[in-house]
């Protein structure tokens, strides 16, 4: 999924408006947060590689939530099938 989102990204262009090159690089810093969620979290506890603590698990809980809220304040939400 992660690389259709990326795909999408670089084939972004004028078409997309005169503030393409700004949702470019917006869309471009959404797709590195999840990068970072797959990487840093998700790899790690679904492969049993770690194990967090209710400390750290709120703290990752937080950010997440903190990230959609910012993906909803841009206009971003879940397709309607």
């Amino acid at each position: 999924m992660i690389e259709r989102i990326e795909s999408k990204i670089r084939k972004m262009d004028p078409s997309w408006g005169d503030d393409w090159k700004e949702k470019q690089k917006l869309y471009s810093e959404i797709a590195c947060e999840f990068m970072f969620f797959k990487d840093a979290w998700r790899n790690h506890v679904m492969h049993g590689r770690s194990e967090y603590d209710e400390e750290r698990a709120q703290n990752i809980y937080n950010h997440v939530g903190a990230f959609m809220k910012h993906l909803a304040l841009v206009g971003l939400k879940e397709l309607q099938q």
